[in-house]
């Protein structure tokens, strides 16, 4: 420890010999900062060490700004998050009215450990885009940890589109009813945990085989879809930050799907692609599917929710794909 610093022990148990000179009253305190987190408290938790501590200071101290399990989040509000998605409009006095709603899910590790840069990137960018940012954030086995609270009046999904940071997803055979309920496009926004920026972009694989099931295959599962690397996060000093051109190329979705969900089913333009193995022209076969028979199903939906097509029958599709 060099001679400007020092280290507070911040034990549970009270009666320890190792708080040394710091009262129960301080403990509590300084756990109140550094249990809650976030940049605010951490400032806090400092300076109350300087005053009540170290006694080097007499500036005012706020009490700890508690972060519940699960909130609205925006920068620009001093007590940082909302209970509900009804008192953030209010503050803010959104009125959504044709403007897109982008909802960003983040777990509230996040918020605690400091580490919301591409968060609050993309709630600046939306913002610039002229969206309504619904930034909400759960704990990891927590109560809704797909925030149903904040993403339904009603039992209506009120956003268009949902970018999810949440990387930690426990028993995720429990929430798949929830993210059905839910029925919205859910973008995957990834980091990058083995280095820097430049790192990232010299790595061939980009996301470590080990994270696969995590980053990829659970989400998948639940709907989530366009993993994307958005942000790296530095070896030595744990900061994470955005890979702004990622995560433009993300935001800029969200909001073509967002406007794509406003659109009656007969304005939307849809390709149709289909696995075939092996390749070629003279072949129309997926590992054992009938592809024909299930194309007929897929086109005879397509007519049936007011897509421009035709009801085509399986033989059509042996003929004229083939």
């Amino acid at each position: 420890v060099g001679k400007d610093k020092i280290i507070v022990p911040l034990p549970i148990i009270k009666d320890t010999p190792y708080r040394k000179n710091i009262s129960i009253s301080d403990h509590e305190a300084l756990n109140g900062y550094w249990s809650n987190g976030g940049a605010k408290n951490l400032d806090n938790f400092c300076l109350y060490i300087q005053k009540k501590i170290l006694e080097k200071s007499d500036v005012v101290v706020e009490a700890p700004v508690e972060i519940p399990d699960r909130g609205i989040y925006h920068p620009d509000y001093p007590d940082l998050v909302f209970k509900s998605t009804r008192e953030y409009f209010e503050y803010f006095k959104i009125k959504a009215g044709d403007k897109p709603i982008i909802a960003l899910a983040f777990h509230r590790g996040s918020l605690s450990s400091h580490s919301m840069d591409p968060i609050n990137y993309t709630i600046r960018k939306l913002e610039k885009n002229d969206a309504v940012v619904l930034p909400f954030f759960t704990k990891v086995a927590g109560k809704d940890f797909a925030g149903l609270e904040f993403l339904q009046e009603n039992n209506q999904t009120i956003a268009d589109a949902l970018i999810n940071f949440q990387l930690m997803i426990v028993n995720h055979e429990s929430l798949k009813d929830d993210y059905k309920k839910l029925n919205l496009p859910i973008l995957h926004a990834l980091y990058y945990r083995n280095g820097d920026t430049q790192q990232w972009l010299d790595d061939k694989t980009g996301v470590h085989f080990s994270m696969i099931p995590m980053t990829y295959i659970i989400p998948e599962t639940l709907g989530f879809t366009d993993g994307m690397i958005v942000a790296s996060q530095d070896k030595v000093t744990k900061e994470i930050k955005t890979i702004e051109f990622q995560m433009n190329s993300l935001i800029k979705k969200s909001l073509n799907m967002a406007k794509l969900r406003k659109l009656k089913n007969s304005e939307k333009k849809v390709a149709v692609m289909f696995y075939n193995y092996p390749p070629g022209i003279n072949n129309m076969g997926a590992s054992f599917m009938n592809i024909p028979e299930s194309l007929e199903m897929v086109f005879d939906n397509f007519v049936k929710k007011g897509y421009e097509t035709e009801e085509k029958n399986s033989t059509w599709f042996e003929k004229e794909v083939t």
